[in-house]
Parts: structure tokens; sequence; C-alpha cells
């Protein structure tokens, strides 16, 4: 038979008007009966929240806070020797924050990123015989969207864009790719009293609505982009181990 020729055997099969409205119920209620089931199995988990399939997801602020101190840099994550030194890591809070950078500027950045908490470490060396970086800092920041940490990390809002005392030397283009969006931008001190170098490599990048960033500095001969980059990476690991909720 042709394309677009009628068959006589064909006869459409018909339901009577007056099932419809059944049928409509029961499978509604399938649906639901199905949605609740799964449900309650991906509830059970141990992870942060519920997993949904929708592209765009975020991990559930309220529940990161809890555990957020779990995904900055620590000695634990070093292959040398490293310690936290006294009053070195904080909850970074937005309490903290505006405080940091005032009151007007502060308040500005919450509301229109929708920033809710954060927390902030720095590690330093145990012996400086390791050829190893000197110093590492990160910190760690949860939005409510995956919208307003992309605005977090843009040109409009990033510190490294706009904050004239720490400019960077250097964005780096193209110089890294963790997370669905990443920056690496550099700093080179000369000392001309003793003739020494000293670098600092700075990666931020974002998964969802976190934002994580991590900066290494110490002389040149003992740091490279590498040694950021790779420790970004493992904060990268660490945050691809949550569960995921909601559409954004």
């Amino acid at each position: 038979m042709s394309v677009g020729a009628k068959s006589e055997e064909y006869k459409p099969i018909s339901t009577p008007r007056g099932n419809r409205p059944w049928m409509i119920a029961i499978l509604a209620l399938l649906i639901i009966l199905g949605g609740l089931v799964i449900f309650a199995a991906l509830a059970g988990g141990t992870g942060l929240a519920i997993v949904n399939s929708n592209a765009n997801k975020v991990i559930a602020p309220e529940a990161f806070v809890r555990v957020q101190n779990d995904h900055v840099l620590r000695p634990s994550d070093m292959a040398y020797g490293y310690h936290v030194p006294a009053g070195e890591e904080v909850r970074y809070g937005n309490d903290y924050y505006i405080g940091q950078f005032g009151e007007y500027q502060g308040k500005s950045f919450i509301v229109e990123t929708g920033r809710v908490d954060g927390w902030k470490l720095r590690i330093k060396r145990d012996s400086s015989k390791d050829i190893t970086p000197a110093v590492f800092e990160s910190y760690v920041e949860v939005y409510e969207t995956a919208d307003g940490a992309s605005l977090a990390l843009s040109p409009e809002w990033f510190w490294a864009y706009n904050d004239a005392d720490r400019a960077p030397d250097e964005f780096v283009k193209n110089g890294c790719d963790i997370g669905q969006e990443c920056l690496l931008f550099t700093y080179e001190d000369f000392d001309p009293a003793t003739g020494l170098t000293t670098e600092r490599y700075d990666v931020a990048f974002r998964y969802h609505n976190i934002i994580t960033w991590v900066s290494g500095r110490s002389l040149d001969i003992e740091i490279s982009r590498s040694d950021v980059l790779n420790a970004a990476q493992t904060l990268y690991d660490k945050l691809q181990t949550e569960e995921l909720v909601n559409a954004d």
C-alpha cells in the first residue's frame, strides 16, 4: 500500500465517550503513585538531596551549608605536609561578607546573586625544605540558583575584575576547564631587595550553584600552574559526590 492510501481493512479503535473520564482519572492516579514511589526511593539515600533528572540542577543550599566546610582544601588533601594556622578557618557567611566589602556593596551583591553562605580556609606548608607551594587559600560559596552563581563569577561582580588593589596581572584565556565555568588568573611579584620572584595562581570555577576559588602562592621555583589546577580539581571531584536537587 502506498503512502497516503487508505486500507479498507483499517478500523480505528474507538472508546465510548462515557468511559473517558474514568480512564483519565485512573491514568492520573497511576502517575501520582509512580511519582511517590520514586520520591520515597530517592529520599532514602545518603546524599544531600533528591536527584532531579532535569538538565539544570542545583545542590540544595540549606543542605550544602551543613557540609560546606568539607569542600575547602584541607591538609589531608595534600601530598606534602600542611597545617591550618590559628584563626585561618572561618565561616564566610553573608554578615562576614558585608563586613569585608562594605554594607552597600555587600548587600547589593547578596541581593543580586542570591548568595546564601560560604566557608574559607588557609593552609600553610609545614617545612620550607619541601618544594611545594608555601600557602593555599580556598573558598566555597553556595547560591540559591545556578544563574546567581554564574552572575557572581561574571565581570559584573567577581572581585578579581573589580578590586583594583587585587587586580591580577593576567587572566589566562582558556586556562582551565573545571566545572561549568572556570577562570585562571595570575600574579607575579619581584622583590628587588632579594632578587626573588613570588608567583600566585588562582582558579575559580562554578559547579551548578556552587562557586569554588583556590589560590596558591610561593616562590617561582616552588609553584606551577598545575599545582593550583590540581588543587581545584580535587575540590571539583568532592563536589561531584553530592547529589543534586531542583530544576534551576
